[in-house]
């Protein structure tokens, strides 16, 4: 029996290893944690206003430089979308009480394999009630953004296929909105001028640098930037493909493969 438990011992340290190999990217993503830091900004003129910033706060991550090149990453995203990152938010507000910005905050949509993928709305006020909805996908080794070519190959072919996506939105709103005519106090031919520039887009490789990821795939965001008098006509904007769809648009040596 001793020679039996002998084989059997190491037979189970093997396979406890082996588990653990497996298990390496899973337990180095859990290492980093995220929570999330609110900041409630007032002002104490009249009529005062008020401001909400949400941001990440990263545990775990033992690189300064790292650190710093994620923060770096993010407030770069937020600030193309709001004119300002963040922590330069925080500092408008508290000097002269802000401007038109009503509200940061984020959603994570993915975090597994050393990949982040965040979703960030930013709201203001100014003539009409304003929100910019922007994602950022991150590599947690380097803590750079990743763009669609740091993760796919053929992407004119990966382009083309979601520009069927989007060119069928457009045509579901013009058969959705048509059949409402009578309630949004329209005409045939409004409708139609208001989709025309729509229906003349296109969705080329350059534009699938927005995108999200999520357990079950990526989602391209495509902004066709309605006027705000139309907004409630704008087409869907979010093109989802799965990985199974993806793989053979995902390149093998990027991060993504990670996920497969």
């Amino acid at each position: 029996m001793r020679p039996k438990c002998w084989v059997a011992g190491w037979m189970l340290m093997i396979l406890s290893l082996i588990a653990c190999g497996e298990g390496a990217p899973a337990a180095e993503a859990r290492q980093v944690r995220i929570e999330k830091k609110t900041e409630l900004l007032k002002t104490d003129a009249m009529g005062g206003r008020q401001a909400v910033i949400n941001t990440p706060v990263f545990h775990g991550i033992k690189d300064p430089a790292l650190l710093k090149e994620i923060q770096g990453s993010i407030a770069a995203v937020v600030r193309d979308a709001s004119g300002s990152s963040p922590e330069e938010w925080v500092k408008e507000w508290k000097e002269d009480g802000g401007g038109w910005l009503t509200e940061i905050d984020y959603q994570v949509t993915f975090h597994r394999h050393d990949l982040l993928s965040l979703a960030y709305v930013v709201g203001g006020l100014g003539a009409y009630p304003t929100e910019a909805e922007v994602s950022i996908v991150l590599d947690l080794k380097t803590g750079h953004r990743l763009t669609a070519k740091d993760l796919f190959k053929s992407q004119e072919e990966l382009a083309a296929r979601v520009e069927r996506m989007r060119a069928a939105a457009v045509e579901k709103a013009i058969q959705e909105h048509r059949a409402h005519l009578k309630e949004m106090e329209m005409t045939e031919e409004d409708l139609m001028s208001t989709m025309e520039p729509a229906k003349q887009m296109r969705f080329g490789a350059e534009n699938l640098d927005t995108f999200l990821l999520d357990d079950k795939g990526v989602t391209f965001v495509y902004d066709f930037g309605f006027p705000h008098v139309s907004q409630a006509l704008e087409p869907s904007g979010e093109y989802f493909l799965s990985y199974e769809e993806l793989r053979s648009y995902i390149n093998p040596e990027g991060p993504l493969a990670r996920v497969l």
